[in-house]
Parts: structure tokens; C-alpha cells; sequence
């Protein structure tokens, strides 16, 4: 079983930073290390010989912009980097490295990464609440450089993520009960803009969901995501590349979706994975019929129905994707369900907000 690393962190937003750069430094370092080989290794194998340098440009350039984009979380960001002895350009273009190596390259070989979300509605919820779940699936090397940050700011909300080590919002709950989760896509529509974990830190700050979709949606993305934002009131995903947003709204069916695009406006999309196929269909086949719970929800995450290509990847399946960590939000409660690893292989844990 997987265990989770989880600190509480306070204060400024810089204070905040500085608290996890201390308690993580070594996986931080650690994983800017590990992240650059892995990126160079992906930009040699398509022919790409300077993504170092290209990488670091390209952070610089995201670093600025972060600052006038979200200053709080721009000083969160100098104050992990200045407590773990790292550059924050470099930090910040390798945390976002599925928009980055974007960016630089396309390739529509099908890299075989990405994640399982679902929204659940009430009306299909034991407890009539709402439920808000995923899995984060990607290079299995960093499941160990996975943490969890309660952060209890002076200003804003209280928060609770999973994310790396270093990193910014993932998948999360705020004490308003505005869930925040993500799965990747790949698209030829990319641009200089912000990354999509950055995205994520800021809109776990709002208050609504609604909120929280508007400032994506308004945003200067970099590449394609889906985005999916809830509360107690309802839920929203969004299937963004970095210039359109396709909204999918949560009605009585459950939302789900893996890695590639569902809308017909993306047509210039990544052609669809065998596992993102696969874990689309399973999981709305899990979903077609009954009534679920936290532990229903649970088990639907943990699906090992077809090996390697279930919704919960593990480790030694032997692929070069895992399942990296697990998210589940009930946003009528204010709790935040998470574990680091499979679903069915980790120790989770529960964190009441508000």
C-alpha cells in the first residue's frame, strides 16, 4: 500500500511556498532532475536535439507571465523554488511538461498518457450530493514525488490538492466546496500561454464553480486539457485546446472522459489511445446503472476488469504510464478523498474542509 506524504501549510503565499520547499526539497530536486531526462529523451526520439534549452526558454517566458497572470501564485511558486534550491523557470515548464513538450512538438504517435475523471450527479448519488472524481495517470516514475498540501492562506480559501512535489493544484477541494480536476488531451492548437496546473491553482481559489470555468475559460491556455470544475450546485466540464473550450454541463447522466477529444470541434486532435478507449468505455459502463457512494465511486477508480488497460494502471503492469494518484471530492461536505498510487493500492486519506 502506498502511503501519502501531507503537510499543512500557512500564512502568505510565499510563506506557503517557502514551507514546502523545506518539507520536499529532496523531491523536488529530485524530480526537476528526473523530469528534464525524461523530456530530453521524448524531444531526441522525434529528432529534437536543444529541448533543454528549449524548455528553459519557454520557462522563463511562463514564469513572467505567471506573475501578471496570478501574483499569489507566482510568490507560492519563488517560495517553494528559493526553499528547495531551484530555478522556478525550470521548475514551473517541467511541472507543466504535458503542455510544454506541446508546445515544442506534436506527435501523433499516441504517448499513452492521461487520466480517468467522472462527475457523478445527485440524482444518481446514494446521499443525493454530488461526486467528483479521477484518476491522475502519467510517467509511472514520478509516483514517488506525489504529495498532498492543505493550505490554509492569510487571504482565500482553504485548499486541499494532490499534486508533485513542488507543484501546484492537481486535483483538489477548496472550503467553498469548488472541486478542481483535469485530464490531458493532445491537440495541434497550442500557443505561449499559462499551464494547465497553474490554471488549476487559481481556479481552486473561487467561489463557484461557474467562477471557477469562466476563469479557464478566459484564460491564455497553452495547450489542451479538459477542465472539470463542480460544487454542491452543479458541475461543468470544459474540453479546451489553448483557443476554443467545448462545455459539457452536468445534467442526470454521469460525465466522463479520458484522453482524447470527444467533440467533433477538435478534429485536429491526438487520435485515441488504445487505453484512453478502453477506460472511456469501462468507466461509463460502471456508471450506466445504480446508485453510488464515496466507496462505490472508490471501487469504479480501482477497476482492474482488463489488466494494463483498466482505469486503475498499476506499476507493474509494466507500461511507462501508472496511475500516479487518485482524487474524489463530495463538495456538499467539504471532504476530499485522495491517495497516492492505484486506487486499489494506496492509503487513503480524508480531509474535511471549512
Amino acid at each position: 500500500m502506498y502511503d501519502l506524504p501531507y503537510i499543512t501549510v500557512t500564512g502568505t503565499p510565499k510563506a506557503m511556498g517557502r514551507q514546502q520547499g523545506d518539507a520536499f526539497g529532496d523531491h523536488i530536486r529530485s524530480l526537476v532532475a528526473h523530469r528534464m531526462q525524461e523530456n530530453v529523451n521524448y524531444f531526441a526520439e522525434r529528432g529534437i536535439a536543444d529541448g533543454h534549452h528549449r524548455l528553459l526558454d519557454i520557462g522563463r517566458h511562463m514564469n513572467d507571465m505567471l506573475a501578471d497572470w496570478d501574483p499569489e501564485g507566482h510568490q507560492e511558486h519563488a517560495g517553494i523554488s528559493a526553499a528547495a534550491g531551484v530555478d522556478p523557470a525550470e521548475l514551473l515548464v517541467l511541472l507543466n511538461m504535458t503542455d510544454t513538450r506541446d508546445l515544442i512538438c506534436f506527435s501523433g504517435a499516441g504517448d499513452d498518457e492521461g487520466c480517468t475523471a467522472l462527475l457523478l450527479p445527485a440524482s444518481r448519488s446514494r446521499d443525493d450530493q454530488l461526486i467528483a472524481a479521477q484518476t491522475w495517470d502519467l510517467n509511472r516514475g514520478d509516483l514517488q514525488h506525489v504529495v498532498c498540501v492543505e493550505r490554509r492562506p492569510d487571504a482565500g480559501p482553504c485548499t486541499a490538492s494532490v499534486s508533485v512535489a513542488g507543484g501546484p493544484t492537481l486535483i483538489g477541494l477548496n472550503e467553498h466546496g469548488v472541486w478542481v480536476g483535469t485530464t490531458n488531451l493532445k491537440t495541434r492548437r497550442v500557443q505561449s500561454g499559462i499551464g494547465y496546473m497553474s490554471l488549476l491553482h487559481r481556479a481552486i481559489r473561487q467561489r463557484t464553480h461557474t467562477d471557477a470555468a469562466a476563469l479557464i475559460e478566459d484564460a491564455t491556455r497553452m495547450a489542451a486539457h479538459t477542465y472539470w470544475l463542480a460544487d454542491e450546485h452543479g458541475g461543468v466540464e470544459l474540453e479546451c485546446t489553448s483557443t476554443t473550450v467545448v462545455r459539457r454541463t452536468l445534467a442526470d447522466t454521469p460525465l466522463v472522459q479520458t484522453n482524447h477529444c470527444l467533440a467533433e470541434e477538435h478534429e485536429d486532435a491526438e487520435p485515441p489511445s488504445e487505453s484512453s478507449l478502453h477506460r472511456c468505455v469501462t468507466a461509463n459502463a460502471l456508471l450506466a446503472d445504480g446508485l453510488f457512494d464515496a466507496d462505490g465511486i472508490r471501487t469504479v477508480l480501482g477497476d482492474r476488469s482488463e489488466d494494463a488497460l483498466s482505469i486503475s494502471r498499476h506499476p507493474e503492469d509494466g507500461e511507462a504510464t501508472a496511475t500516479n494518484a487518485c482524487g474524489m471530492g463530495v463538495p456538499a461536505t467539504r471532504t476530499f478523498h485522495t491517495c497516492r498510487g492505484p486506487a486499489d493500492q494506496g492509503q487513503w486519506i480524508d480531509i474535511v474542509l471549512g
